[in-house]
């Protein structure tokens, strides 16, 4: 991403989509387009930049009579997004990503998909590729070098992440976990495994004897 870059994010309103919004504020990008289902999580994602109008959100549900297209050109002047960040969450329908593609980059744009749970097919036509010069990446995972950058730019206040509500579990209440994740909780919560402290379990083996 560059400084003063225009960024759709797809399944805003998850946790992989606060992420990328928290991310793209920190590293410059100038407007910020997210399309997402939970209304409540739009409000509280535009309030992340103190400029107003720097977050737009619009619910995938709406029914104002604008293709996502017209949607995105009425705030980018027509000219389309630099960068589209696909994060859709489990089910989540790639025909919706295909659109994005077509007719939201703009020629020269970069579109990353990172939805590991969204199901179908994204599709350009030859002619569209060689004209419009638009690039396709795939971000499964994140390399070691990346998650050091990371976290030295959280640790610098260059990418806020003070949005996140952590909810913790302990190392015996993993099955817990994986029910709550499993319940989709989305949004700014991040769930942490936090395995129990040496002196804890010391204690909890002297409480036995």
């Amino acid at each position: 991403m560059k400084f003063g870059s225009t960024i759709l994010i797809n399944g805003v309103t998850g946790t992989l989509g606060y992420a990328a919004v928290a991310i793209a504020l920190g590293l410059g990008a100038t407007k910020i387009l997210g399309l997402g289902r939970n209304q409540g999580r739009m409000q509280e994602i535009e309030s992340l930049s103190p400029v107003k109008g720097r977050i737009l959100m619009r619910s995938t549900s709406s029914d104002d009579g604008m293709s996502l297209g017209d949607w995105v050109n009425s705030h980018t002047g027509d000219v389309g997004v630099s960068q589209i960040f696909d994060c859709l969450g489990v089910g989540g329908d790639a025909n919706s990503t295909e659109i994005l593609v077509r007719d939201c980059l703009m020629a020269g744009g970069t579109a990353v998909f990172a939805a590991g749970g969204a199901e179908g097919k994204v599709g350009q036509e030859y002619f569209d590729i060689l004209n419009h010069d638009k690039r396709v990446f795939g971000s499964n995972w994140f390399s070691n070098e990346d998650i050091d950058e990371l976290i030295a730019l959280i640790g610098a206040g260059v990418i806020d992440m003070s949005f996140l509500e952590h909810k913790e579990f302990r190392l015996a209440e993993i099955n817990d976990a994986l029910q709550f994740v499993g319940d989709r909780p989305g949004g700014s919560v991040n769930v942490v495994i936090k395995p129990q402290a040496w002196s804890e379990l010391c204690l909890q083996r002297k409480s036995r004897h």
